[in-house]
């Protein structure tokens, strides 16, 4: 058979150019005009599966009830060996290092001599105060023996005072005599009956009576005074030993001070352990508390395991710990968890886990690291389980999206044990149905339907439905208050949608009419998604048409749309306003 080649271009070339065109014009119209929202042909085809045909009803999730169920788990850390006691041992006074006997990892026994400092000033202001204190005790024999002359001489002022005392007694007596007899006497002289050189005689004796007793008055009076004066050198003496006895016992203590101090320049091992750092060398001049050696007890050790903040609520103490050494990495050696650091370390945001651990053979050293394996408790009871899945984080407190009444709603709880897969936790009751899939894009009371879920998604959508959803039951057409000041009227045409180019109408009214609001100054926000799909749309800026009036044009495929409206007044942005809209 023979093919004209003429007849063939004049009757199939020309159809064909023309299809080859057509599908070019298409295709370049669909790309140029497409509106946001809208299917190309390849995901209309891919979206005609079964198991993702949009159908009318709530958002699909699957869920699980709260069971009764026992876990364990076991996680890894790092860790380092501690000694039981690190203690650094440091200089207690200024000197210079004659000697430093050890060097790091030598094993130390209490009472050892570890170092020796050279402290000549203090050997010399030792040798000062033993000076002092020899001539303070000298200086004080000096005043005791002046005590026990002025003694001595105060007995001997007091005696002489007694004798004193004594004769003028007998002169006072003798001059009474002589006051009482001379006037007797000089009536027998105006009678003449004794002569005038007896009378006269008489006279004399008298007056030597009170000259006897003013010698005697003057003689006690100066014999006082002396007195006195031996006792009040003799009370200044006291005092004078007072102060040397306390000059002396000052030195005595700063001498005993310096014996002490002495002592220090001998640096000894506290306790028996091994030498981790020599931090100084001989020669070296150091004042007091300069480190000179880190000393570690080894008898027994600590485990110290470095944990995430996020980790450590899954721990108490009592955990088992298991962990192993660089040194002896088949050595597997197990212990529990003793005590739980209270704070995090801020640089990287861990809490230490500590064990201690017997360490008689000296095996573990301080510093060696460890692979740690910590064991949680296994729950005795089974407890209140559900998948892990489900918990989900929100401003750094645990919770779950739970079912009741066919409506979604956010319950914080507290998680226990996670064994990566199950978590227990304590605050729902048993049966309760948590959202452990399709929870994406949730919000409080959205309408959900549990459904079965696989690795692609629901296998079947739900039915329609929901208080906040436009429909042929409300005549498409929802209200709501937004603030205590403004309520917000959505619509939607045509009625019911089409896939394609739909109208949604707002219609803002102030409530109170106190303060008029410029509506002109109000802005229209609008973000769509598709929840059951997990899919977000197209944001939307609805256009301001006067008196409270906006719309938008909203272009969108066959399937459930949620759309969140959000107003802004004056720069305050007010409530924002979820609703639902089920394009068939």
């Amino acid at each position: 058979m023979k093919f004209n080649l003429n007849v063939l271009w004049r009757k199939y070339i020309p159809g064909f150019l023309f299809l080859t065109l057509s599908i070019v014009a298409t295709v370049f119209v669909v790309q140029r005009f497409r509106l946001p929202g809208q299917s190309n042909m390849i995901e209309s085809m891919a979206m005609d599966m079964a198991t993702m045909k949009p159908e009318i009803g709530s958002v699909p999730v699957g869920t699980a009830a709260v069971a009764l169920k026992s876990i364990t788990s076991e996680q890894s850390y790092n860790g380092t060996v501690r000694g039981l006691n690190e203690i650094s041992i440091a200089a207690r006074i200024e000197g210079v290092l004659s000697l430093v006997s050890v060097y790091a990892g030598a094993r130390v026994k209490k009472g050892q001599l570890l170092a020796q400092l050279n402290a000549p000033e203090l050997m010399a202001e030792t040798r000062v105060a033993q000076s002092q204190v020899q001539e303070s005790e000298a200086e004080k024999a000096l005043i005791a023996q002046e005590a026990v002359r002025l003694k001595a001489e105060m007995n001997a002022a007091a005696s002489r005072m007694s004798e004193a005392r004594a004769t003028l007694k007998t002169a006072e007596a003798n001059l009474k005599y002589w006051r009482e007899r001379l006037p007797r006497e000089k009536s027998l002289l105006e009678t003449g009956g004794i002569p005038r050189e007896e009378f006269e005689r008489y006279q004399a004796d008298t007056q030597a009576a009170e000259a006897s007793v003013a010698s005697a008055q003057a003689t006690l009076r100066t014999l006082t005074y002396e007195h006195k004066a031996k006792g009040d050198l003799l009370q200044e003496n006291g005092l004078r030993l007072r102060m040397q006895q306390t000059g002396i016992k000052t030195a005595a203590a700063k001498v005993q001070e310096r014996k002490i101090l002495e002592n220090f320049t001998r640096i000894m091992a506290p306790l028996n352990g091994v030498i981790t750092e020599r931090l100084q060398a001989p020669g070296t001049l150091v004042t007091a508390g300069t480190p000179i050696l880190t000393l570690a007890e080894i008898s027994s050790v600590r485990i110290q395991v470095n944990v995430p903040d996020a980790d450590i609520s899954g721990f108490k103490v009592g955990d088992i710990l298991r962990f192993t050494t660089s040194a002896q990495p088949d050595d597997e050696i197990e212990t529990t968890i003793s005590s739980i650091a209270p704070a995090a370390v801020s640089s990287s945001r861990t809490q230490i886990l500590e064990a201690i651990v017997e360490n008689a053979d000296g095996l573990l050293i301080p510093g060696q690291y460890v692979k740690a394996h910590l064991q949680k408790t296994k729950e005795k009871d089974a407890q209140p389980t559900i998948p892990e899945r489900a918990i989900l984080q929100v401003g750094g407190q645990d919770g779950v999206w739970v079912v009741r009444n066919q409506r979604a709603h956010w319950e914080p709880l507290t998680v226990g044990v996670i064994d990566g897969e199950w978590a227990t936790i304590s605050d729902l009751e048993i049966g309760t149905q948590v959202i452990t899939d399709g929870y994406e894009g949730l919000v409080e009371g959205m309408a959900v339907s549990p459904v079965t879920w696989t690795a692609e998604g629901p296998l079947q959508l739900p039915t329609a439905g929901g208080a906040n959803r436009l429909h042929e039951g409300n005549q498409w057409s929802l209200t709501t208050p937004i603030s205590p000041d403004f309520s917000l009227k959505v619509s939607i045409s045509p009625q019911p949608p089409i896939p394609g180019e739909n109208s949604l109408r707002f219609e803002l009214t102030q409530e109170k009419q106190d303060k008029k609001i410029a509506f002109s100054e109000a802005t229209l926000s609008l973000k769509t998604s598709m929840p059951s799909m997990s899919m977000a749309g197209p944001s939307l800026v609805a256009k301001a048409e006067g008196k409270g009036v906006y719309v938008a044009a909203f272009s969108g495929m066959s399937g459930l749309w949620q759309i969140v409206a959000t107003l802004e007044v004056e720069g305050k942005r007010l409530k924002p306003f979820t609703f639902e809209l089920n394009i068939p």
